[in-house]
């Protein structure tokens, strides 16, 4: 994705940009890259849940073990489980969203330190943050 701001002016308060945002601009990128494809909606559903699941897990400092544990509690299929043992699909999004995932990262800090100034606890603004990136 390209943005006029860089994640510095998101962490030093001189741009806004919220998760949600962040979301949506994400998943529109995907839309465009996957749209293609003669599965489309559900390659693109498939690589959201899993490309924002990853930046997610490396925004909030994750290992991509923690992704792969985190992806085969909650998709049990064999298949995927042997693609993420294989790392390669793991290592293509990782690859092609490090711009992303620094973004993410910077709009995650700004959020936690909004949020704690007014008396959030921490543990609370990680779930919400998480749940709304991963409402689909």
């Amino acid at each position: 994705m390209k943005w006029d701001f860089t994640p510095e002016d998101i962490l030093n308060g001189r741009a806004r940009y919220s998760v949600a945002q962040f979301r949506g601009d994400l998943l529109k990128e995907l839309r465009d890259a996957v749209g293609q494809h003669r599965d489309g909606e559900k390659l693109t559903q498939f690589y959201a849940i899993i490309t924002v699941m990853l930046c997610t897990s490396l925004a909030l400092g994750k290992s991509t073990n923690g992704f792969v544990a985190s992806v085969k509690k909650y998709f049990p299929s064999r298949e995927l489980q042997e693609q993420l043992t294989k790392r390669e699909l793991i290592d293509q999004i990782q690859d092609s969203n490090k711009e992303n995932i620094e973004m993410l990262r910077a709009v995650i800090s700004r959020r936690m330190k909004d949020d704690m100034s007014i008396g959030i606890e921490p543990d609370c603004i990680t779930r919400t943050i998480t749940s709304e990136l991963m409402t689909f």
